[in-house]
């Protein structure tokens, strides 16, 4: 990371001020996630899209609007020339066939 050359290239001339600011930048720019955690967020988001590559092209478009694009439940239905209620029927589906695909293939909900 970039501090920590700054760190590296001022270790025998310490600026304390430099130093401080440096220290409480790092924290926003500090990655959260291990490696393990990156990989883990990779297979999951390939198990997802093999679950969306299973449904039918409708359930498919539903799904990518509400749950990427955040579309209303009334915004999906009118382009899909459909009911409010059928929508939210068939959304919630959806998710019920992704909870159990998910759990058969070895994560725990």
């Amino acid at each position: 990371m970039a501090t920590a050359k700054y760190h590296a290239n001022t270790a025998l001339k310490r600026n304390s001020y430099y130093d401080v600011a440096l220290d409480e930048l790092e924290e926003c720019l500090t990655s959260a996630s291990t490696i393990e955690q990156e990989v883990d967020a990779k297979e999951l988001s390939q198990e997802i899209d093999r679950f969306l590559d299973s449904l039918d092209q409708e359930s498919r478009v539903m799904f990518v609007a509400r749950y990427w694009y955040s579309d209303s439940i009334t915004e999906i239905a009118k382009r899909l020339r459909t009911t409010n209620n059928n929508v939210s029927v068939r959304l919630s589906r959806i998710r019920s066939k992704l909870k159990n695909h998910l759990q058969k293939a070895g994560y725990d909900l």
